[in-house]
């Protein structure tokens, strides 16, 4: 006759804290003194390791300030501005490139659609000297 023997050593409270998803130590320890699980066995000795993902998830950001420098702003003092292209597909009219203007203190948003990165130049002026007349 013969006997087998297994001994499965005790196990960490980090790697159960993992293998049930990140549960808190004060319900893995809920789980082990209730006996609630066959075959987990922690070395109840040990102290619960700080795990650094859960401390990561739990911190947070403060809200960023109501107020902020572009409702400070007059309108027309700040415009960001980006062209975009050359793009592969060609639109009906042509245009392979559009120019994305910005005003910072309004959000006003201006699109101009080009044939050629060469007519960002007269639109931009046109759009400055725009501003010039009305925000004044």
């Amino acid at each position: 006759m013969y006997t087998l023997s297994t001994y499965e050593p005790k196990q960490s409270w980090e790697i159960w804290h993992k293998c049930y998803g990140h549960v808190s130590y004060t319900g893995l320890k809920k789980l082990v003194n209730q006996k609630l699980v066959d075959g987990l066995t922690v070395n109840t000795t040990a102290p619960p390791p700080d795990c650094i993902r859960c401390t990561e998830a739990k911190q947070s950001i403060k809200p960023f300030p109501k107020e902020s420098e572009r409702t400070r702003r007059k309108k027309g003092e700040l415009t960001h501005i980006n062209l975009w292209g050359k793009y592969d597909i060609t639109s009906i009219s042509g245009h392979q490139y559009y120019l994305l203007l910005v005003d910072d203190a309004t959000r006003y948003i201006t699109v101009n659609f080009l044939k050629a990165k060469s007519d960002a130049n007269k639109h931009i002026k046109a759009y400055l000297t725009h501003c010039y007349r009305t925000c004044l």
